[in-house]
C-alpha cells in the first residue's frame, strides 16, 4: 500500500530512505520518512518489469545501492521523450590522434512525477508533493541535481514512442550536469542534462543534425564496456567533457552551465 500523507503531522512530504526486494511476495519493501516531523513508515510497492525480471536475491537492497549508479540506467523508464536543444562538435586528442566528439544539450519536458521517480526517488520527493497526482511544489524555480557518477550509457533513439521506427543507438554517452527548471507560461518542470559522445563518425553526426530542435524517444542502458579511443594501446582514460574539465582546472563556469553547487532551490 502506498503512503502519501504523514499520519502524525498530515504533511505530504514523505521521502524514500531504503528499498529492499522481497523475493517471496515479489514486491519492493520501502522505508519512508516524513521530512516535516521525522515519522518513519514501512510500505510496499509493485515491482517494475525490470526489477521483476532482474533475479535479485531475497532482501537485496535496491536503494540506495542500486540508485547510486554503480550498475544503473539513467532512466528506468523506456522511451523518454527528449528535445535536442544544442549540439557542439569538437576535437579531442588522445595519444596524438584527434577524434570527433559531440556534446548534446537535451531537455525532457514535461518532466512529471513518474519520470522523476524513474530518475531517482529523491528527485520525486524533492520536486513534487506527496499526493497521488504528483503536484509540482510551487516555491521551486530551479534545482541543480548533484548525483553520484553515472556510468556511461547507450541511448537508443526512436522517432515514435509506440514503435521502433527509425531506431538509432548513440553509444558510450557520458551523462552530466542534470538540472531542473521551470519556464514562464509552461506548466511543470523541464529536466536539462548533457550527453557527451565520442569518437563519432558520419552516421552519428548525420543523426544528431536531423534530430536538432526536434524530439526523439530515448531508452537508456548501461554501457558495460568503457569508452576506449585506442583499444590497441593501454591509453589513459579519455579526458572528461569540456564542462567537467573546465571545473577541474579551476576556471570559471560559463553563464548558464549550472545553477549553483549542490542541490539548491530558488524560492
Amino acid at each position: 500500500m502506498t503512503i502519501t500523507t504523514c499520519g502524525r503531522c498530515g504533511a505530504h512530504d514523505l521521502a524514500t530512505t531504503r528499498e529492499i526486494w522481497d523475493a517471496i511476495d515479489r514486491v519492493v519493501v520501502c522505508d519512508l520518512i516524513c521530512r516535516a516531523c521525522g515519522q518513519l513508515y514501512i510500505t510496499t510497492r509493485r515491482a517494475t518489469p525490470a526489477e521483476a525480471a532482474a533475479g535479485y536475491a531475497h532482501h537485496q537492497v535496491l536503494y540506495p545501492l542500486m540508485k547510486g549508479w554503480s550498475t544503473m540506467r539513467f532512466f528506468d523508464t523506456d522511451r523518454v521523450g527528449a528535445y535536442l536543444d544544442a549540439v557542439t562538435l569538437r576535437l579531442e586528442k588522445t595519444k596524438d590522434i584527434e577524434h570527433k566528439v559531440i556534446d548534446l544539450t537535451l531537455r525532457v519536458q514535461p518532466f512529471n512525477s513518474e519520470l522523476a521517480q524513474s530518475l531517482h526517488p529523491d528527485v520525486r520527493a524533492l520536486l513534487f508533493t506527496g499526493d497521488t497526482d504528483g503536484t509540482p511544489k510551487p516555491l521551486l524555480k530551479a534545482v541543480e541535481l548533484r548525483m553520484p557518477d553515472i556510468p556511461q550509457q547507450h541511448i537508443e533513439c526512436t522517432l515514435l514512442a509506440e514503435d521502433s521506427v527509425g531506431t538509432f543507438t548513440l553509444r558510450h554517452a557520458e551523462i552530466s550536469d542534470p538540472r531542473v527548471r521551470t519556464e514562464k507560461g509552461v506548466d511543470g518542470y523541464a529536466l536539462i542534462f548533457y550527453a557527451t559522445i565520442g569518437p563519432v563518425g558520419r552516421d552519428e553526426l548525420e543523426y544528431v543534425v536531423n534530430w536538432y530542435t526536434q524530439a526523439r524517444f530515448l531508452t537508456f542502458s548501461e554501457a558495460q564496456v568503457p569508452l576506449d579511443f585506442e583499444a590497441q594501446e593501454e591509453a589513459a582514460a579519455p579526458p572528461p567533457p569540456a564542462r567537467r574539465r573546465r571545473r577541474a582546472a579551476g576556471e570559471p563556469e560559463m553563464e548558464g552551465d549550472a545553477l549553483r553547487p549542490g542541490v539548491a532551490a530558488e524560492h
